[in-house]
Parts: C-alpha cells; sequence; structure tokens
C-alpha cells in the first residue's frame, strides 16, 4: 500500500504543472487532517497528565504537612511533658509554641564582644516646628497656663541632693493642687540632663524616634509608682554631680562611659546600683521601637522601650564592673487575650555582696534587691499590677509574677544565647556569670566633673477634678486642668567639692 501511494506521488510529480499539484494536494489533504488530529490528541493526553500530576502533587505536599503538624503536635507533646518535669510550678505550659515549649538543651559558651560605639539608627523626630515638650490634659488637648492661677514662688535647699519647695497652694472649690517641678543644666530645659518631677508619660507614641523633641506628655499620668502629684517639695532622687553631660550634639560613646563612671563615683556596688536604678527612671523617657537599639542609641535618644532603657541601665552598671544580665516574659493567658505581645523585658543585676541576682527594672520603676525574676511569684512585689486586659466577666490582671511566668534569659552584646527556662531547666543562676565584662577606664574627679555646673528650675502648680494615673494599669478619665505659669530659679554647685 504504502508502494503504490509513493508511485502514485512519484508520476504526480513528474507530470508536473497546475493539475499534478492540485491531484497530490488532494490526495494528501487526508493525512495532513489525520496528522493534526493526532498532534492535537496528544497535546491533550499529555495536559490530562500535567493535571493530574499537579493533583498528585498538591495531595503529597497536604500530605505531608499533615505528617509534619502531626509530628510537631506530637513533638510539643513530648516538650511539654517534659517541661513539666523540669518547671512543675509553671501552669501555662499548653499555652506555649513548640519553639517556647523546646527543652532542648543549648551548651552554655561566652563569647567576648564589646559594645557597638557607633549609632545605628537615622533622625526621627516626633513632631517639627512645636516646643520642645508639650504638655496634655486628659482630653488629649495641649493645657496652656491659666491666667487666674498665679505663678508660685519656689525655695531651694542646696547639698548633694538639692530639694525645691512650692508653697502649697488651694482653689476656691478645695481642689487639692497638682505640683509640676522641671530641672535641667541650661535655661531653655532641653538638654540630655534634663528630668522633671513626678515624671510624666507620653501621650503619643511615635515609633522608633530619636529625639524628645516634639513629644506630647499626660499631666496626670506617671510611669512611676509612689507618686500622686501632690507633693510640693522633691528632693533629687540621685546626686546632683549627675547632670554632667553635654549637648545632644556632643554626646558619644566616650562621654557615656564617662556618665556610668560619674554615676558610681566613691560610691560602693550595692550604692552604684541604687544610684543608677534612680537616674534612669528619672532621667529617660518612655518610647515605642519596632527595631533593636544599641545602648548608644539609647543613650543619644534619652528614651526608648522597655528593653532598651533597662540595657542601657545595665550597661551604666557594666562599665563599672557590676555583672548584668537580660530577662525578658510574658504571661502566655494575657498573649492569648492580646493575640500578640504581653511581654516586658528588664535586667537581673548580680549583687556583689551577696553573690544573688537582683531584679532591676527602672522601666516599670521596680527594684527588688537579692530576688530575681523567677522567684517574683513569691513576694509582694511580685504582686504588682503592670497592666489590665478586659476578659470575659471581669478584667484579667496581669502582675508583675505573671509576666516573668514564663522566662528567657539574654545578652544583647551577643557573648551567650538567649536561652528559655525550659532549656536551663532549673539552673539559670549560672546563666552569664561567665562571659567577660565591658568595664569602662576610670577617670579622675577632675576629668568628671566641672569646677561649677548651674541647675535651672521651674515649677508649677494645676488643679483638676481627677486624680494623677499610673501608665498602664487603667485608661486615662476625662477632665480639665487648670495650670499656672511657670516660675523659674536657678542655683548653682561645685560637684568636685560635693564628692569630696
Amino acid at each position: 500500500m504504502k508502494r503504490a501511494i509513493l508511485w502514485t506521488i512519484g508520476l504526480l510529480l513528474i507530470a508536473g504543472g497546475t493539475t499534478g499539484t492540485y491531484l497530490l494536494l488532494n490526495i494528501l489533504h487526508p493525512f495532513e487532517l489525520n496528522l493534526t488530529a493526532a498532534e492535537d490528541w496528544l497535546k491533550a493526553n499529555e495536559r490530562e497528565q500535567q493535571r493530574d500530576m499537579h493533583l498528585l502533587e498538591v495531595k503529597l505536599t497536604a500530605a505531608e504537612d499533615r505528617l509534619k503538624a502531626i509530628e510537631r503536635e506530637q513533638q510539643r507533646d513530648v516538650y511539654r511533658a517534659r517541661a513539666k518535669l523540669f518547671v512543675p510550678d509553671f501552669d501555662d505550659i499548653d499555652l506555649l509554641s513548640i519553639d517556647e515549649a523546646t527543652t532542648d538543651a543549648l551548651k552554655l559558651v561566652y563569647y567576648p564582644k564589646p559594645f557597638v560605639r557607633e549609632p545605628s539608627w537615622p533622625k526621627k523626630i516626633a513632631a517639627e516646628g512645636v516646643p520642645f515638650a508639650r504638655y496634655v490634659g486628659n482630653d488629649g488637648s495641649v493645657v496652656e497656663a491659666t491666667s487666674t492661677v498665679n505663678a508660685p514662688e519656689i525655695e531651694i535647699a542646696g547639698g548633694l541632693y538639692p530639694s525645691v519647695r512650692l508653697a502649697p497652694a488651694s482653689d476656691l472649690d478645695g481642689r487639692e493642687a497638682f505640683y509640676y517641678f522641671e530641672f535641667d543644666t541650661v535655661p531653655t530645659f532641653d538638654s540630655p540632663n534634663f528630668w522633671r518631677y513626678p515624671a510624666l508619660s507620653p501621650s503619643e507614641h511615635v515609633p522608633d524616634i530619636t529625639s524628645r523633641q516634639g513629644l506630647k506628655f499626660w499631666l496626670l499620668r506617671t510611669p512611676h509608682r509612689e507618686t500622686d502629684g501632690h507633693q510640693n517639695v522633691v528632693k533629687f532622687p540621685f546626686r546632683v554631680s549627675a547632670m554632667r553631660l553635654p549637648q545632644w550634639n556632643d554626646l558619644d560613646f566616650e562621654e557615656l562611659e564617662r556618665q556610668a563612671r560619674a554615676l558610681s563615683y566613691g560610691l560602693n556596688s550595692e550604692d552604684a546600683i541604687r544610684e543608677v536604678f534612680n537616674y534612669t527612671r528619672q532621667i529617660y523617657f518612655w518610647a515605642s521601637d519596632t527595631k533593636h537599639r544599641h545602648v548608644i542609641d539609647t543613650f543619644l535618644a534619652g528614651l526608648g522601650e522597655c528593653g532598651h532603657v533597662n540595657d542601657l541601665s545595665g550597661a551604666l552598671l557594666e562599665m563599672n564592673g557590676i555583672r548584668c544580665r537580660g530577662v525578658s516574659g510574658f504571661d502566655p493567658k494575657a498573649r492569648a487575650l492580646m493575640g500578640r505581645g504581653g511581654g516586658h523585658s528588664a535586667m537581673e543585676v548580680l549583687n556583689p555582696a551577696t553573690g544573688q541576682w537582683s531584679y532591676f527594672d527602672p522601666y516599670l520603676d521596680l527594684l527588688a534587691i537579692n530576688t530575681q525574676a523567677r522567684d517574683l511569684s513569691k513576694t509582694a512585689l511580685g504582686q504588682t499590677l503592670v497592666y489590665s486586659l478586659p476578659s470575659v466577666g471581669s478584667d484579667y490582671e496581669v502582675t508583675l509574677a505573671k509576666l516573668f511566668g514564663f522566662r528567657r534569659y539574654w545578652d544583647k552584646r551577643g557573648r551567650a544565647l538567649t536561652m528559655s527556662m525550659l532549656q536551663l531547666r532549673g539552673q539559670s543562676d549560672g546563666y552569664g556569670m561567665g562571659w567577660p565584662l565591658n568595664v569602662a577606664s576610670e577617670f579622675k574627679l577632675g576629668d568628671l566633673f566641672a569646677d561649677e555646673v548651674t541647675i535651672y528650675v521651674r515649677a508649677r502648680y494645676g488643679f483638676s477634678k481627677e486624680e494623677m494615673q499610673r501608665s498602664g494599669s487603667i485608661n486615662p478619665t476625662s477632665g480639665e486642668i487648670e495650670i499656672s505659669p511657670w516660675a523659674e530659679a536657678s542655683f548653682t554647685i561645685s560637684p568636685r567639692d560635693l564628692l569630696k
């Protein structure tokens, strides 16, 4: 058959001409149609096979994911079971993720790592073209001085811990006055030495700022615990000699080392711990951070989130040879209610006199000498309310002890791996004992302190139907506040003479 077809094609080609070509095309056309149909069928069949393979791959992937999920759940059950053996007092193990619940021990190896000396954050301020600091009432509006309220008179008593007093004030409605004090080494009240009493909480949280410029502060909210704003006398909580820093543009890492040495000058280790605590709780403001600040970045900004302010305070101690480590915790139940967060970062300081770790948290205004975060649940301090969360039936109160129900230990210099309490298996006392400290050079008295420093003071008082509230515990109430103009004064100190 094939031979006959080929002979026919050959004769037609020999015949040539239009007739031959026409006859040839008529003979080949059915074969061309059959060939096209065959190609279409092959393509369709190939597509079908590809679809089947894709469906099979999807099923295999889903099966693998199910197997992995089962394996992870089984592994988590194993971790949880082991965790309950290692930490029987921890009731919320079932709320931990598999990574958090792991009990796989890590080798505790220490590496020498210095502080980062150069800043890494780009400049960012809260607001341009506004006063350095603004003050708002509970309704959020900026409060201006009331012309009907007279400026107070300031009385100053000197010494290493000066005190400033305003005459008691009252109004016709019998409301008790609030008193506000501000201190600085420049009359514009905008240097790195600036602090206020009572400390006030920012009314807005602009993330990742590198300056205090333009911030707003609640007049009736404070991060501190033992003040209601009605004190008309304030005594310096730290030695006045600490107010020695230059202007913002002149700050650098060497100045940070000098400040660390100045804070502890002439003090033993226990007194230095308290001095650094009182200083950083008063000087450094709360902020909202979405990325990591090195110690130098926090120092240059004068503010930071909990882990950053507390890490700076730990660095000030470490530069004096006092060992510190980081501790972070969260309340699993609070995280379940919030969806995320619910945690806090603080420091633990090794008390040289006792060899015990002490919970050290200037950010939340909490210091527990010879008590570490692990043991807060056994103390009255551990029952301190940090904040409340709406819950079914009643608000869920997050206490300090609950915040550290689950703990991780860390070093922001990277001298050791971060480890959870489950990985340390009850041996958390040893974490942080072996890494080399970054101790600052020693300085002479004359290298740290000027002959004379002028301290500028301004103070005022105000009246409101509301009471001062602590940040984090309850929401601000509505209400107005009447405020007096600032009264201003100054006094001069000789730090070298005071410290001799």
